[in-house]
């Protein structure tokens, strides 16, 4: 026992690390049979400790929240897959791209209290294509979701109530602004056509 005693504080020591259980699940996030990661993040160990409604944080190899960047390589050519920006182990920005190299979309994420509350995703040119918002942080105590046409043009607009159903009137638009069709949701229940 005082061998082991001896080797943690040296491992501590040179490592900066201590020696403890792995807080983390045996295989790293991202990987396959065609991707590798630069930085391998892990679960929470175990996953059935996650409070329902927060989200996921990846940890590094110790079990701590991992800030910074990973990102995932095609192991046949070594190309770039995509990026992922980390805060306190939590996701906020993911940029995935095609086989040559060009962005071909990215996803932004802010978070109160651990709980994703808005989401942004852009296309290849980076153009914004559809926003979410949650209820606890616009002024009205309703969340919503908004999708964009390819050209810039609002595809649809919506309210979410806290279960994330559809509350009020969506409208739909066509690619030059003009209302294709409205329809009332009360409780996520289609009302009126």
């Amino acid at each position: 026992m005082k061998k082991f005693a001896v080797i943690c504080f040296a491992v501590t020591l040179l490592a900066g690390i201590g020696c403890q259980e792995r807080k983390v699940s045996d295989k790293s996030i991202g990987e396959s049979d065609e991707l590798y990661a630069d930085v391998k993040l892990y679960l929470p160990n175990p996953v059935e400790d996650l409070v329902k409604g927060q989200s996921i944080r990846m940890n590094d190899w110790t079990g701590e929240p991992y800030t910074g960047v990973s990102s995932l390589f095609y192991r046949k050519n070594d190309q770039l897959y995509s990026e992922s920006e980390y805060e306190d182990g939590l996701n906020t920005s993911l940029i995935l791209y095609n086989k040559d190299g060009s962005q071909r979309a990215r996803v932004e994420h802010e978070y109160l209290e651990s709980e994703m509350v808005w989401n942004k995703r852009y296309n290849e040119d980076d153009h914004l294509v559809m926003e979410s918002k949650s209820y606890k942080v616009t002024n009205d105590g309703f969340g919503f979701v908004k999708r964009w046409h390819d050209n810039g043009q609002l595809q649809f607009e919506m309210k979410t109530d806290e279960n994330g159903n559809y509350q009020g009137l969506m409208t739909l638009y066509d690619e030059e602004g003009n209302v294709l069709k409205q329809e009332n949701y009360k409780d996520g229940v289609l009302v009126e056509s």
